[in-house]
């Protein structure tokens, strides 16, 4: 049986309130962010962000609630952490918000049936860290330059002296692969090769 993948779609994000949503959280001045967001549970390896949190003398949001029972376990992770730990979104801010006000996103999760952050980081211009999990390796293969999750220094080293070209990079390819223009492209060839052509009509 012949079976064609066809990717979801992502908008094209807002600009969001990055000065609006550092200072909701209370982010001091010139320090750094990193965004993990997920929700937590076991594989999405919060441990693993809070060290990269702490590598990077960041702040750690994780802006996902905790679920199948891990509450007790994260409030055990986030007592020990080495540095200011922000949960939830305040009131009023979105996702686009988040991504705005971080200075790079950590994807640490050991299993995911996709990992839409990997999308949506890109598409907002953020340094993503990623863990190693089967199909961010089949998304990568796209052409996206991702920086370890389990080694600090390739992003520590980014940020200290940022790449643009990069950033720009992984947008274009975001956009050029998982956009709504790219999914309605996908599903019109499909209809196409299997001889519906008339339903685009």
């Amino acid at each position: 049986m012949e079976a064609t993948t066809v990717y979801g779609g992502f908008p094209v994000p807002a600009p969001g309130r990055r000065d609006l949503a550092r200072e909701l959280l209370g982010v001091a001045p010139g320090r750094r962010l990193l965004l993990q967001p997920t929700r937590a549970i076991p594989r999405k390896n919060v441990p693993a962000g809070l060290a990269m949190a702490e590598a990077l003398g960041a702040d750690f949001w994780l802006t996902g609630p905790d679920e199948d029972g891990y509450g007790p376990e994260l409030v055990r992770l986030l007592a020990g952490a080495a540095g200011p730990v922000h949960r939830r979104l305040p009131d009023g801010l979105t996702m686009d918000d988040a991504y705005s006000a971080s200075d790079a996103v950590v994807f640490p999760s050991t299993w995911e049936g996709f990992g839409a952050p990997l999308i949506e980081a890109s598409m907002h211009r953020r340094p993503l860290a990623v863990g190693d999990y089967p199909v961010a390796a089949e998304l990568a293969a796209f052409g996206f330059r991702w920086f370890p999750a389990d080694d600090p220094a390739p992003l520590r080293a980014f940020l200290d002296h940022p790449d643009p070209m990069l950033l720009s990079h992984n947008h274009a390819v975001a956009l050029r692969h998982f956009s709504l223009d790219a999914l309605t492209g996908q599903l019109a060839d499909l209809l196409q090769s299997a001889g519906w052509a008339h339903l685009l009509g």
